[in-house]
C-alpha cells in the first residue's frame, strides 16, 4: 500500500512521457483521459479495496478508511471533465470524493495511527490531550512512526490547503507543471510515506510489547 502511494504519481508521469510524449497533466485527475487511464483507475480501485477491507486498532479507525475507500472508488469512476474549464456535476463530486479521501487520511495518521497497544490511552477528544511524540512508556522507534504519521497528515492537510488556495488563485503552470499538479502529488507521496511506516517497510526492531488482556501490539 505505502509503495503504491510513493510510486503512483511517478508510475503516471513515465507511463505517460512514453505512451504520448507528454510528461504531467494539470492535475493527476486528468491522467484518466490520457493512455494512463487504465493503470490511473485501477491504482485507485486496488487502493480502495485495501482500505475498505482494512481493520485497524480502534473502530473509528475501521469507520475512517472505509469512508476513504468508498472515497477512492469515487475519485476513479466519476472523472473529471475533459475540459479543465468546463464545470460539471461529475467534476464537483470527483473533487469533493478526492477531498474527503485526502482530509480521512490525514487524520487517520494523526490521530489514530498514533496510538499504541502498549499503554492505555484516552478516547475521543480527550485523545488529542495526549502527546504521541513523548509517551515515555512506548519504544523508542514507535515514537519515531508517530512522528512520521504526524509528519505525513499535515503534509496532507498542508496539500489540501494550497490545492484550494490553488483553485481560488488560478494559480498558473510554470513549463508545464501546475500548482495542483505538485500538491496531489506531494499529498499523495505522504499518503504512501504513512501506510508504509504503518506496516514497517523499514524493520525497527522494537522489543516485543507487554502482554495484555485486550491488548495489541504496537504500530
Amino acid at each position: 500500500m505505502g509503495v503504491v502511494g510513493m510510486l503512483f504519481p511517478f508510475v503516471l508521469m513515465v507511463g505517460l512521457r512514453v505512451s504520448s510524449g507528454h510528461f504531467t497533466e494539470s492535475s493527476i485527475s486528468y491522467f484518466y483521459h490520457t493512455p494512463m487511464r487504465d493503470t490511473f483507475v485501477a491504482t485507485l480501485v486496488v487502493v480502495a479495496i485495501f482500505l475498505v477491507t482494512y481493520r485497524g486498532m480502534e473502530k473509528a479507525e475501521d469507520y475512517l478508511t472505509f469512508v476513504a475507500g468508498i472515497c477512492a472508488v469515487g475519485v476513479a469512476m466519476v472523472p473529471m471533465p475533459k475540459v479543465p474549464s468546463e464545470r460539471t456535476i461529475a467534476g464537483t463530486l470527483h473533487l469533493l470524493f478526492a477531498g474527503i479521501l485526502f482530509l480521512t487520511i490525514a487524520i487517520t495518521a494523526i490521530y489514530l495511527f498514533t496510538l499504541s497497544g502498549q499503554r492505555s490511552h484516552r478516547t475521543g477528544m480527550s485523545r488529542l490531550r495526549d502527546n504521541p511524540l513523548r509517551m515515555k512508556d512506548l519504544p523508542p522507534k514507535k515514537r519515531v512512526r508517530n512522528g512520521v504519521y504526524i509528519f505525513c497528515g499535515v503534509i496532507m492537510l498542508l496539500s489540501i490547503a494550497a490545492m484550494l488556495l490553488s483553485g481560488i488563485a488560478d494559480f498558473k503552470s510554470s513549463n508545464g507543471v501546475t500548482v495542483m499538479f505538485i500538491c496531489e502529488s506531494i499529498a499523495i507521496i505522504a499518503f504512501g510515506v504513512a501506510w508504509w511506516t504503518k506496516g514497517h517497510g523499514v524493520p525497527m526492531g522494537d522489543p516485543k510489547p507487554v502482554p495484555r488482556a485486550a491488548g495489541v501490539a504496537s504500530s
